[in-house]
């Protein structure tokens, strides 16, 4: 079986699959079926995606109801469509939550959850019950067996869609990070610390619980604090959720070798490890292809937050084929996090809107793209909502930029532009888990680690260069990475940073790199070591007032840096210093060096003593990013100070040079490129001795084929 779910030959799928999701058993009306997949099918569109409803499919103790599903796979075969069976164990039936009670997600505060609606499909039985529970899981491996066995040969079938979102738990009444302290899943806790440690007593030592007599006396903590017992239980959380997305895919493949199984994160994996096993890397191990949800009503409209989502799953995918699984494609009205937010700031959407969103997702490698709804949901609180297409299910302006794209996509496929990857980028953010689970058992939220990270990203992006992201694993694929939030690293993470350093490498980290070590212990000695050792310096002047060190600056060269969270001033032994705290940072640590450059083997490091991505992340200000790129060598970028966008792809012998204008005005642009001829595949652009010159339409994009 091919890996590639758009060019498995069992099953011949469009090699750039363009659609939305479209059934969720409650909506749209049947009436309107049938109308429906024949405007898609004139629109270009090649994929619906359905919720499969364990709950509605298996209304009773063996009683299973497929019809509404058959009619959608029907109808997709006789449209020419492909169908992505979402598999919705999220929904479990009435009667499994009263034969299994003990199978509930329970609340930190010890409320065992009622089977409540979901807002995203108006239907009920979520948010489903406890995987670590033997009689549940039976229960859910027989909807998905059943599942693959019944839509295997059917010829609408495109591909299986694992876990939406990829996270846990989905629709539950409380905060995610409040779950899971059932039964079972304390058993299965235990389980993995027994795996971890061996001995009962190994573990009372490393906890400093003292008094186990039993393994049945271990239990979850219930609160949470930087204490080794949630420092496991953060990790903890990610492993089962990743095996129990394996487990998924084992089942269906089981049933049906020859379909693609593929799931999609949210792109949050640098914000919502901690609270919901969001960990985009683990999770695309367990399947062919991944994919995303982004979208603008959630992050606004910023171009580098879009592009940040891109790159940190196209990271994660490893070279898999990924997809964007949700993509805006009309208004959303009444969201908590929307509070107060301007209209065009991803609230509302626009024809234009779209093509430059659909446009972005494309120039960094997303080869799939799918709307959260063809039409909206008619009731519940996501009415009306987040559909290109109108209420009832009529063309409108957003449809139509959609069915332009959707055209365009098959139009261009000839010139081998879907076979084409962006080239390795001008540096990586390295992804860390053990630096946000820090953040998080620390302060109680991972907004620190996400915005530090985010920030270095945006940093860098609007500084005119293409920042990656790289899990540890892939450190030694760059030759320059920035290290954000660093206060927290296992010791084999800085055996592996420090090996890649002394090789080579080029490093930028934020302050107290590894102050914290393996379960949150600190020990001063093997710190002061390894900041003189790796960074040339001595710790004199630390600040841990996360609460009022916001804004606090150092300056480079008569420019401010501005960062916060913490501080820690230096004093050399071996580095040269560049910087010192001003009046900003507070009157014990004004004046303390807080930059240094030193030389490691055959590699160097730049120690910063704060965190500059925070400070650039909702400030948009900060000098360091621009300044540490030209420290660090790297060559000035192709596009200083403009809004346009470039991206160079690569892929069978041909290259295509990407140039999206998300402005609201046109922009003309010019730069050197490697090439003897150019020609363009979507707007216009002209080649003289090296030079090309284009005008960038807003909202849209030059994309040239280079020779």
């Amino acid at each position: 079986m091919s890996a590639d779910p758009a060019t498995n030959d069992a099953k011949p799928l469009p090699r750039f699959p363009y659609g939305a999701v479209y059934y969720r058993r409650s909506n749209p009306p049947e009436k309107d079926w049938a109308r429906d997949y024949a405007q898609a099918a004139r629109d270009g569109w090649t994929v619906f995606r359905h919720w499969t409803l364990w709950s509605a499919v298996n209304p009773a103790p063996g009683v299973w109801d497929w019809s509404h599903y058959d009619r959608q796979l029907d109808l997709a075969a006789e449209n020419g469509l492909k169908t992505i069976v979402q598999e919705k164990l999220t929904s479990a039936p009435i009667w499994a939550w009263e034969k299994y009670p003990e199978a509930r997600l329970v609340h930190r505060n010890g409320r065992a959850d009622e089977p409540q609606m979901s807002g995203s499909c108006a239907a009920g039985g979520f948010p489903g019950l406890s995987l670590n529970h033997d009689g549940a899981r039976a229960l859910a491996g027989e909807f998905l067996t059943r599942l693959g066995e019944r839509y295997r040969d059917h010829p609408g079938l495109g591909w299986y869609d694992i876990v939406n979102e990829a996270k846990f738990p989905q629709n539950q009444w409380g905060a995610q990070a409040d779950y899971d302290f059932s039964e079972p899943t304390q058993a299965a806790f235990r389980a993995w610390l027994k795996a971890r440690y061996g001995d009962l007593e190994v573990l009372a030592q490393a906890w400093n619980m003292f008094g186990y007599t039993d393994w049945s006396q271990v239990r979850a903590p219930m609160t949470t604090a930087f204490y080794p017992q949630t420092l496991d239980w953060l990790h903890f959380r990610v492993d089962n959720i990743v095996q129990q997305m394996q487990w998924r895919t084992d089942t269906l493949r089981a049933a049906d070798p020859a379909t693609p199984i593929t799931s999609h994160g949210q792109a949050q994996a640098l914000q919502t490890l901690s609270l919901a096993g969001s960990h985009d890397w683990r999770s695309a191990e367990t399947v062919d292809s991944y994919g995303f949800t982004f979208v603008q009503s959630r992050h606004g409209n910023a171009p580098w937050m879009h592009c940040h989502a891109v790159d940190l799953v196209r990271a994660a995918s490893r070279g898999k084929p990924f997809w964007h699984a949700e993509h805006l494609g009309g208004p959303v009205w009444m969201r908590a996090f929307l509070d107060g937010r301007d209209r065009d700031d991803g609230r509302l959407r626009h024809p234009e809107d779209i093509r430059v969103s659909n446009l972005i997702s494309m120039a960094g490698g997303a080869r799939g793209i799918m709307y959260p709804r063809m039409r909206p949901l008619m009731n519940g609180p996501l009415f009306n909502t987040l559909g290109p297409y109108g209420l009832d299910g009529r063309p409108t302006p957003r449809s139509k930029m959609t069915a332009e794209m959707a055209h365009w996509v098959k139009q261009v496929e000839p010139t081998g532009l879907w076979d084409a990857m962006p080239v390795k980028g001008d540096l990586a953010i390295l992804f860390v888990e053990e630096c946000q689970h820090h953040a998080f058992a620390m302060h109680g939220s991972t907004d620190f680690y996400a915005k530090s990270a985010r920030g270095a990203y945006r940093g860098f992006f609007e500084a005119g260069y293409q920042p990656d992201f790289a899990a540890l694993d892939q450190m030694s694929d760059y030759d320059f990475v920035y290290l954000p939030f660093p206060a927290m690293l296992h010791s084999e993470t800085v055996a592996g940073i420090r090996a890649w350093v002394e090789a080579g490498g080029t490093l930028i980290s934020e302050a107290f790199p590894g102050y914290f070590t393996d379960l949150g212990w600190t020990n001063p000695d093997e710190n002061a070591a390894l900041l003189a050792d790796m960074f040339g310096v001595a710790q004199v002047h630390e600040e841990f007032f996360a609460d009022i060190l916001d804004g606090a600056s150092f300056v480079w060269d008569d420019a401010e840096v501005p960062g916060g969270i913490y501080l820690q001033g230096y004093q050399s032994v071996g580095a040269d210093m560049f910087g010192r705290f001003d009046d900003t940072a507070g009157p014990y640590a004004e004046g303390q060096d807080a930059l240094a450059a030193h030389r490691f083997g055959k590699g160097r490091t730049l120690l910063a003593g704060t965190y500059p991505g925070y400070g650039h992340h909702d400030t948009g200000r900060s000098p360091f990013f621009a300044k540490a790129a030209r420290w660090a060598g790297l060559i000035e970028p192709v596009l200083p100070g403009s809004p346009v966008i470039a991206r160079l792809c690569q892929g069978a012998g041909r290259r295509f040079l990407w140039l999206v204008n998300p402005d609201r005005r046109d922009h003309s642009v010019a730069l050197n490129v490697e090439a003897d001829q150019a020609r363009a595949i979507r707007g216009r652009a002209e080649l003289n001795q090296g030079r090309l010159a284009a005008a960038v339409p807003e909202r849209d994009a030059v994309i040239v084929a280079l020779n």
